[in-house]
């Protein structure tokens, strides 16, 4: 179901789901319906021969449409094993230590039914957004397959290793170095390569945006006017992030140097 092609290096190189604003309605649940796992999923069948691949290939899984805006997971996922992000963008907003705790999932993420099931969170869906749950049907094909079981874990050891991107860049002392890395690394997961530049639809606030790399509303604005200035970081009109073209180089050779220091 995702409408971009990504390059060996992680990088987009065509259109995306656009942003949308953010109703004020709470959606419960969401629209159902099904969707051949592997057809949008291909990764979880990388253990599999051509001909079980194709077998398998022709079995589906509930999906669940979500609207752009806050979202109460319908208890039907609390029994099921997880569910897949196919495209759009959700967060859960949680507290640790008293804090904000957010947790940010994009397509190809993979999240535990237990996290839908915790009445401490709260999710919003940052754009519209479809899951594919990971239920009972999953568990039996994998019974018969059990490379797809394979295919999962090692996705869920791609969750290990995006915690440990986040909290190291989260541990950058400047909060410029921090919004360019973040963005940067998203970017690298989930936008596109354009001959403007390299550019990332995250319908963020400053105020999350702060929540995310650990800092506060106001320096997160006055850094993102500094990037402005200095052409490493544009909001566009249409609210899409706007990096240089060579973003795709920093995760090698590091965040360009961003100009005076700001506070936390």
């Amino acid at each position: 179901m995702r409408d971009s092609r990504v390059s060996q290096d992680g990088w987009a190189t065509n259109g995306g789901v656009p942003s949308a604003a953010l109703p004020a309605a709470r959606l419960v649940g969401g629209a159902w319906g099904s969707v051949r796992l592997l057809d949008v999923e291909p990764d979880l069948a990388g253990g599999l021969s051509e001909a079980e691949r194709r077998h398998a290939s022709r079995f589906a899984v509930p999906a669940i449409e979500v609207e752009a805006g806050p979202w109460s997971p319908p208890e039907s996922l609390h029994g099921a094993m997880g569910v897949v992000v196919l495209y759009g963008q959700l967060i859960r907003i949680g507290r640790t230590f008293a804090r904000p705790d957010i947790h940010l999932l994009g397509p190809g993420d993979v999240a535990e039914c237990r996290s839908l099931s915790d009445s401490a969170g709260q999710w919003r869906a940052l754009q519209p957004a479809q899951l594919a749950v990971l239920d009972e049907r999953f568990v039996q094909l994998a019974r018969r397959w059990p490379a797809l079981m394979t295919g999962l874990a090692h996705r869920l050891f791609e969750a290990q290793q995006e915690q440990h991107t986040r909290a190291a860049i989260c541990a950058m002392p400047r909060v410029e170095e921090r919004i360019l890395a973040l963005l940067c690394h998203l970017a690298g997961r989930w936008g596109h390569v354009t001959t403007d530049g390299v550019t990332l639809a995250l319908p963020v606030t400053h105020e999350l945006l702060g929540a995310v790399i650990g800092s506060r509303r106001p320096t997160v604005s006055l850094a993102l006017q500094v990037l402005d200035s200095q052409h490493l970081l544009t909001r566009r009109d249409d609210g899409t992030w706007l990096l240089p073209a060579d973003a795709t180089q920093w995760p090698q050779a590091g965040i360009p140097n961003c100009g005076a220091r700001l506070g936390a």
